[in-house]
């Protein structure tokens, strides 16, 4: 729902804007930061949880980790070569100190999408028709996110793509659904432009 917008306004360009209506510098981070803070505050009191499909240039730390601190939901898509790591496991009994909070060993996108095993096929509700999919679904760590993401992988004409929830317990079809549901922005920008 479009609610409130705020203008970015870049570094190099603050400085020719009259002093008495000059605002200070917000990265694009900054800015969706501060929006989902302001919808979280009005839209929190329906007592619903708050998940936000954001284009990929915002998953980054930045943006992620302020947004799940305040109990916000993050669907995106993650890059190819994102350093993601297994989920840890408990620390034996007997050893000292904390749990683990990213796995000791590493996962490799493109790796997992090369294996031919473990791909599944499912029909989801996509762009208001019923769509199947290829797809490979699993937990990983990540450092922007601060820990645990669902990640799933699509198999799609042009190759595979990585898509992620800031929330483990979230099904294959919600992530999809909110990225189906993100694209018609994308058609309505480019038949605006």
């Amino acid at each position: 729902l479009p609610l409130l917008a705020r203008l970015y306004i870049r570094r190099k360009d603050v400085p020719s804007i009259d002093p008495k209506h000059r605002p200070a510098f917000r990265t694009k981070l900054e800015l969706a930061v501060e929006l989902l803070r302001w919808t979280k505050l009005w839209l929190g009191r329906l007592g619903k949880p708050l998940w936000v499909v954001a284009d990929g240039a915002y998953a980054k730390a930045a943006f992620l980790k302020p947004v799940i601190a305040s109990g916000v939901v993050v669907v995106s898509r993650l890059r190819k070569d994102a350093a993601l790591w297994g989920v840890p496991g408990q620390r034996p009994a007997g050893k000292r100190g904390p749990n683990r909070k990213y796995g000791e060993h590493r996962i490799a996108l493109a790796k997992r999408a090369g294996q031919k095993r473990g791909w599944q096929s499912g029909t989801f509700e996509l762009y208001g028709k019923a769509v199947v999919k290829r797809y490979k679904t699993f937990l990983a760590t990540w450092r922007p996110v601060g820990g645990v993401i669902r990640v799933v992988l699509v198999d799609e004409p042009k190759g595979w793509v990585a898509f992620f929830c800031t929330d483990p317990g979230a099904s294959v079809a919600d992530v999809l659904g909110l990225v189906a549901d993100r694209f018609s922005l994308e058609t309505c920008f480019r038949d605006v432009k």
